[in-house]
């Protein structure tokens, strides 16, 4: 039978940008839901990290039309440097505010010191790691009072490791309860630069534990792919949502379009498809949990 996820099915929607507001509140009809940029929504005022004023009544808007999701670029859950308490204050002020069905970030490091990077960084995925990532899991979803989940990134450099990404993200879930937020144009932007199997990984993963599907296209280049966020989504990322909707079952999947952005239409076929291909029919045979 297919494992259901610990988080409901909202069906497929759209990384929310602004500039596409005014269309889209006209016309809601072919989103499910919306997925917003946690750092778009937060200002610092008086030293203190706060939902943007001028954001409030954007965000309210959109919280009376669909479900709402947050996913954030500056947790730095692998970091070395204490977390970031202003951030993680701005962040539970924001989710009080709009009430996400969820919280996600990524697996990775952005900050060191005084420099931020504005770069997804990989780590090793070591025990002594594992440790040390799972405790800073554990402060973050205490002091937000709410489950955060956490994605794979797309590969450029490899740490030497002891397990894969895919095992140390199951490993985490299992150990501290978070969710996962797959992202299948990364797992291909993987195969292509390091030849790591998609399937694999996904077979690696506690399946009740994915909360959420990411698709997005990407730019192939000589040296292999890169994740651009700024293009259709390629055949190979189509046929791997289908194959984890066939054997894992339908998840809550937002497009990702961050660049070179088309007119809205654009964006709203590629979700409708997606829509077809994650809703499917769930009366259909999926292995256990770690083996989907």
């Amino acid at each position: 039978m297919v494992i259901k996820p610990e988080m409901p099915f909202l069906g497929a929607g759209m990384g929310f940008r602004p500039f596409y507001f005014d269309e889209i509140v006209d016309d809601p009809s072919k989103l499910d839901f919306f997925e917003l940029l946690t750092e778009n929504y937060l200002t610092v005022i008086e030293g203190k990290a706060t939902v943007a004023p001028r954001r409030r009544e954007m965000i309210e808007r959109l919280c009376e039309l669909k479900p709402l999701v947050l996913h954030g670029v500056s947790l730095s859950i692998a970091g070395t440097d204490p977390l970031n308490r202003e951030y993680l204050q701005g962040l539970r002020e924001l989710a009080d505010f709009c009430s996400p069905q969820w919280i996600t970030d990524h697996l990775c490091w952005t900050s060191y010191g005084e420099t931020y990077t504005q770069e997804l960084l990989p780590f090793p995925h070591t025990e002594e790691n594992l440790e040390w990532v799972g405790s800073r899991v554990d402060y973050v979803q205490n002091f937000l009072k709410r489950p955060v989940g956490f994605e794979n990134l797309s590969s450029y450099i490899r740490p030497e490791s002891d397990m894969s990404e895919a095992e140390f993200l199951a490993e985490l879930s299992k150990k501290t309860g978070c969710g996962i937020l797959l992202d299948i144009n990364n797992l291909i932007v993987s195969r292509i630069n390091f030849d790591v199997d998609p399937i694999a990984a996904i077979r690696s993963l506690p399946s009740h534990s994915i909360w959420q599907l990411h698709a997005a296209g990407f730019q192939e280049k000589e040296w292999g792919a890169l994740d651009t966020h700024a293009k259709p989504m390629a055949n190979e990322t189509w046929e791997l949502i289908d194959w984890f909707t066939e054997n894992v079952g339908p998840r809550s999947t937002i497009l990702e379009w961050d660049a070179d952005f088309p007119d809205l239409n654009v964006i709203v076929s590629q979700i409708s498809m997606l829509r077809g291909k994650v809703s499917r029919d769930e009366n259909h045979t999926s292995q256990p949990e770690g083996s989907p």
